[in-house]
């Protein structure tokens, strides 16, 4: 006779006690303990290209930001007037660890080289690097430090596989002769400087 196994209980998972509201951008405040400094400048650049999307999270009781500061900072300066806001009734204690894991948690994440780089490249054949926070500069780096890797766009419009080739010359003068040359058998390429 066959015996069942007993299992454990899944360890029940604390959800805040949340509503989602559209509100005047005078009923949020920053958090005044925010340790984060974000790019302001940036991320207003995105809104201008992108508009606001997603939401601040502000805690119900003091109506401090406690995720999304910057954003909330640079829809300000980009004139919006209504934000969407996650309220969350939680107690101080909560908002302090809510505010310090949302900076943190952030900062443990990394990046797929390859996967950006196809990303960024799709983004560039499509002349459209704004309001992204790249450059064509941070591109350009990427693609140095990755050498002559593959990669793969996905993208279909931009095609399945791009193949990109870093050569180092002597000097300026080499540099442009085989620039030359390789335009002239139809190749797209881009002069680097490192």
């Amino acid at each position: 006779m066959a015996t069942s196994k007993s299992r454990a209980p899944k360890p029940r998972v604390h959800v805040c006690n949340e509503r989602y509201e559209v509100v005047t951008v005078d009923r949020l405040k920053t958090h005044p303990r925010n340790p984060r400094r974000g790019d302001v400048a940036a991320i207003a650049k995105s809104i201008a290209k992108n508009g606001f999307y997603g939401a601040v999270v502000a805690q119900t009781s003091t109506g401090f930001i406690l995720a999304g500061n910057h954003r909330f900072e640079a829809a300000k300066r980009e004139g919006i007037t209504d934000v969407p806001v996650v309220w969350v009734d939680v107690d101080d204690k909560t908002a302090r660890r809510i505010l310090l894991a949302d900076n943190k948690t952030n900062d443990l994440a990394g990046y797929d080289d390859e996967a950006l780089a196809a990303l960024l490249d799709a983004a560039r054949s499509d002349d459209d690097l704004v309001g992204t926070g790249y450059t064509e500069d941070d591109l350009e780096k990427l693609l140095g430090k990755m050498g002559d890797d593959i990669i793969e766009s996905a993208d279909p419009e931009v095609g399945a596989i791009r193949y990109q080739l870093v050569v180092d010359c002597e000097g300026e003068a080499q540099q442009a002769e085989l620039l030359s040359r390789l335009e002239g058998e139809g190749l797209k390429c881009k002069p680097l400087l490192s």
